[in-house]
């Protein structure tokens, strides 16, 4: 029912100055006469020669059923506000208390959350979302989380029992992390779960390209598809050097047809901020989140984790060798180089 929020007040106010005052001779001064003047207008108001809407009414006293009691209070304003999926930055969908509680920036109002895949397991990176607007949280889609930051958010990937985020660089999308997906033969840095969890699993390269264990040590280009799925989901795949190359020159800005192409200033802008040993962090400027993970021998030892990130391509070099990528800790170049297939070795995704 439509009510004025101005009635109770009004008259509540106008009762007391009328009642409270015995002297008749006082009663219609000029500023009583004022004050009577108001409340009758008011009144006359009420009476239904003007409506004032309730919260969730329009003007013609249409309301929403689920709109609250008289006093304008709401307690439940049946709208909630999507943020974007639980596991991207800022992510989650609340039910509101009233029509501000919305960033209209950043936030849409919906009539129902959507179906979002349930928030991370805490083996996932996950940033959790904010329930309120905030200026340190972007858009759904867009992440600044600062004056450089040019983050852009895919659809998630589950994959293996594990949901990974991605982000569009360019005309390319990237897992934003390293795939840890248990493949035969896969290890964790030294055999540590935790590490898994934090850098993903070690594969060697016949091992990621899903070819048989002969591919370490024989020519296998006749078999190279393009795009080569190997061991990463339907959709996606193990990146080419061609790939890398593209990656490197969009970041840094550089053109050219060298390839495989050395980057001077890519490795700063793909690192993760923090994880790097001796702060040889970078700015992750568009969400690769690189992590040193180092790397694994055939004789089942490990070296370097904190100082360098290497990544397989689906390019090989010769009957013993592939190419990889990698960033070091002490250093903003991202490299090239030929290793031995039988190394173990991060792999990175990328959409077909």
């Amino acid at each position: 029912m439509p009510f004025c929020t101005k009635c109770g007040n009004a008259t509540k106010n106008g009762h007391t100055n009328a009642i409270g005052n015995n002297n008749t001779s006082s009663l219609w001064n000029p500023k009583t006469a004022v004050i009577f003047t108001a409340i009758a207008f008011i009144l006359f108001s009420c009476s239904g020669n003007e409506i004032i809407p309730a919260p969730n009414e329009n003007s013609n006293g249409a309301g929403d059923s689920s709109s609250s009691s008289i006093g304008g209070s709401i307690s439940n304003f049946g709208k909630y506000c999507d943020y974007g999926p639980f596991n991207q930055w800022g992510g989650g969908c609340f039910e509101m208390k009233d029509e501000n509680d919305c960033d209209w920036e950043w936030g849409q109002t919906v009539d129902a959350c959507p179906n979002y895949p349930p928030p991370p397991s805490s083996s996932s990176v996950y940033v959790p979302p904010v329930q309120r607007s905030s200026s340190s949280y972007s858009s759904p889609s867009v992440l600044s989380s600062n004056s450089t930051s040019n983050v852009i958010y895919g659809t998630p990937v589950t994959y293996g029992g594990e949901t990974y985020q991605t982000v569009v660089i360019g005309t390319q999308t990237w897992f934003a992390r390293n795939l840890n997906y248990n493949a035969e033969g896969s290890r964790c840095y030294d055999n540590s779960e935790l590490n898994c969890t934090t850098y993903g699993r070690l594969y060697n390269w016949s091992t990621a390209m899903a070819f048989p264990a002969s591919c370490n040590s024989q020519k296998c280009s006749s078999q190279i598809q393009s795009p080569h799925r190997g061991i990463c989901p339907s959709g996606w795949h193990i990146p080419s050097s061609d790939d890398c190359d593209k990656l490197f020159r969009y970041v840094d800005g550089n053109k050219g047809t060298e390839s495989p192409y050395e980057s001077p200033t890519a490795g700063k802008y793909l690192k993760a901020k923090s994880g790097w040993y001796n702060n040889g962090n970078g700015t992750d400027q568009y969400g690769f989140s690189a992590l040193p993970g180092g790397y694994g021998y055939s004789d089942g030892s490990f070296d370097d984790v904190g100082d360098y990130g290497y990544w397989w391509s689906a390019s090989e070099f010769n009957s013993y060798g592939a190419y990889r990528r990698g960033m070091h800790y002490d250093g903003d170049n991202a490299i090239w180089r030929n290793s031995n297939k039988s190394y173990l070795y991060p792999v990175r995704c990328l959409q077909d």
